[in-house]
């Protein structure tokens, strides 16, 4: 447009009133991207949280703490010089 404008072949009314068009398309897109992006972030924080619930209610229901659960709650366990553990759960990133 800024090409026709230059070369005369449309007045600056006609750019100005396309700018104004074009910049508040602009907005609504880039608002319903944000949208969507949040209604996107929050069903993945939904399906997370259901995987956290299920593997706790898993634990729960288990009379004793075997291998699988440990893998799947902690990502490793450290020794320190003072012999204190150090234990980094998966869950805490």
């Amino acid at each position: 447009m800024l090409n026709l404008l230059s070369d005369g072949k449309i007045t600056s009314d006609v750019y100005n009133d396309y700018s104004v068009e074009y910049s508040s398309e602009k907005n609504r897109i880039i608002e319903k991207i944000s949208k969507y992006e949040l209604n996107n972030n929050e069903k993945l924080i939904n399906i997370k949280l259901e995987h956290v619930q299920t593997a706790i209610s898993q634990l729960l229901s288990s009379k004793k703490i075997d291998s699988e659960i440990i893998n799947r709650f902690i990502v490793k366990i450290e020794i320190d010089a003072e012999g204190k553990p150090q234990i980094q759960y998966r869950f805490a990133e």
